[in-house]
Formats: C-alpha cells, structure tokens, sequence
C-alpha cells in the first residue's frame, strides 16, 4: 500500500514546521498548523501536529497508478528513536460521493484492495469535525510477515464546504493514536 505512495514522492521535498521548536520551558508540547496558505500542503482543513515534524509534499500522479480516485495530498512524519508515525492527506480527484460514509466507501475500497484478508476489529464514528460531518473509522492489519508487526490504523473522512479530505494515521498504537486525535480535535475548515 506504500510502495505506489512513496514513488511519488519528489526527492528533497521535506519542509520544516513553521515555528520554533517546543519542549523544555513550554507550557506543554509545541505545535505546527499544517493546511493553510504557506504550509508545506495547501488543503480546505488546518489542523495541527506535534514538533519536531517533518512534512513531505506529494507530486500529482496522473496515471492508473494513483490512489483511484484521490490524490495524496500531503504526508507528515515523525520517528522518536524507533517510532514512526505517519499522518497522510488525501483528497478526491472528482465525485465520490457527498456524505462521509460515500467517500470512507471509495477511499477504503481502494486502500485496502491489496490488504483486506490481514485487517480485523473495525470501528466506526460518525461526528462533526471543523463544524463539517465527518466519520471516523479505525482497524487493525495483522500481516502474516513476521518481519512487520500488527498495527492499528485509522481514517478520518471530513466533508466541508471547501473540500473533502481524508486523513489517515499509521504507525505504533500510542504515538499514532496521540497524532490523529490532535489533528482531529484541531481540525478546522481553511479561511479564505
């Protein structure tokens, strides 16, 4: 599921947070708003991670090869020793539907087309996210490859009056599960 991402990836593409760093002396762990005009990736939501970030701007791919119907926006990543936590944007290429649930259909259709036998312990939660309706789903992957380990991931589909976009969160339980809830708490629609 990654290999077709991180192909299109431009080489050097990394942009820092905006900001200085957070940590020592602060009223608690520093963020960078992520989203808006002059970030690293232009979406209709802004929401917020954790430093130190790294955030990745994707290249379009206009083949058979991209993510069907959704383009991948923008990647953000993280590793603290050996965590890894990726936070992925993807937005619709053209109609997939007007209802969160229309677009979670589409874009898990074709995330997991490869997978769908490895993934188990699904949830869902419909809600409102930037003011906008919104669901939330999570899984597990149990990949039968002893070399990768079980990993639970989660999708948020956001529908706003300037744009769909789904964001997802992979990596180890904690860490992965901290970075989706601040984005998803801190999530709200792009000002003009």
């Amino acid at each position: 599921m990654r290999g077709a991402l991180g192909a299109a990836l431009p080489a050097g593409a990394v942009f820092g947070c905006a900001g200085g760093g957070g940590g020592a002396g602060g009223d608690g762990p520093a963020v960078a708003s992520i989203g808006g005009a002059g970030s690293a990736c232009a979406l209709p939501v802004t929401f917020d991670v954790a430093k130190p970030w790294k955030t990745k701007r994707t290249e379009p791919v206009n083949d058979s090869s991209s993510w069907f119907h959704f383009s991948h926006a923008c990647e953000i990543e993280a590793r603290t020793g050996d965590t890894k936590v990726t936070l992925s944007v993807h937005t619709p290429d053209g109609p997939v539907g007007d209802s969160p649930q229309k677009v979670m259909d589409s874009f898990q259709g074709t995330g997991l087309a490869n997978y769908g036998e490895y993934t188990s312990d699904y949830h869902y939660n419909k809600s409102k996210v930037a003011s906008s309706p919104a669901l939330e789903m999570d899984y597990r992957m149990s990949p039968p490859d002893l070399q990768i380990k079980p990993s639970r991931h989660r999708r948020l589909a956001v529908v706003t009056p300037k744009g769909t976009v789904v964001l997802s969160a992979d990596g180890s339980e904690g860490p992965a599960s901290r970075a989706f809830q601040l984005a998803k708490s801190s999530m709200k629609v792009t000002s003009s």
